[in-house]
């Protein structure tokens, strides 16, 4: 597996961002995703709703 320090920032200044191809998904359907990018949407959504319900019983919490 590649260290973070073997990965170089892009340096293309049309890229709208810093950030590494390794931690983003392609947004095209071209191909079938691979298991790593399932993985990855996997585990987003899933903090994404544990942040969502944390949220949610916050704001419960509050208004008792």
């Amino acid at each position: 597996m590649t260290g973070l320090e073997n990965i170089s920032p892009k340096t293309d200044e049309n890229v709208l961002t810093g950030i590494h191809e390794a931690y983003t998904v392609s947004a095209t359907t071209e191909t079938e995703p691979s298991e790593v990018d399932k993985l990855m949407i996997k585990t987003f959504l899933e903090t994404l709703a544990d942040i969502s319900l944390s949220i949610a019983l916050r704001k419960e919490k509050e208004i008792d």
